[in-house]
C-alpha cells in the first residue's frame, strides 16, 4: 500500500492510492446497505439477495472477503 505519483506532463500530476480491506460477512452486507442500487431494491428482493450473499461468503470464503480499492486523482493546469 502506498501513494504512487505519475507526472502527466509539465502541467499536472496524477496520484493513486491502493488499499486492501477485509470484511466479515456482516460488515460487507452492512456496507452494501449504504449503496444506492441496493437501497432501491424492493425489500423482499434485497433480503433474498443478501441471504444468498451471506450463504456464499460464509461457505466459499470462510466468512470474510478481501477487497481492493484504488483511489485516484489528477491535478492539472489549464494551458
Amino acid at each position: 500500500m502506498g501513494w504512487r505519483f505519475f507526472a502527466l506532463d509539465n502541467h499536472g500530476l496524477s496520484r493513486t492510492q491502493t488499499s486492501e480491506v477485509t470484511y466479515t460477512t456482516l460488515e460487507y452486507l452492512t456496507l452494501l446497505t449504504t449503496y444506492s442500487p441496493y437501497l432501491e431494491l424492493e425489500p423482499h428482493t434485497r433480503e433474498a439477495l443478501f441471504d444468498g450473499l451471506q450463504a456464499l461468503i460464509d461457505q466459499d470464503f470462510d466468512g470474510q472477503l478481501q477487497l481492493s480499492y484504488v483511489s485516484a486523482f489528477h491535478i492539472g493546469q489549464k494551458v
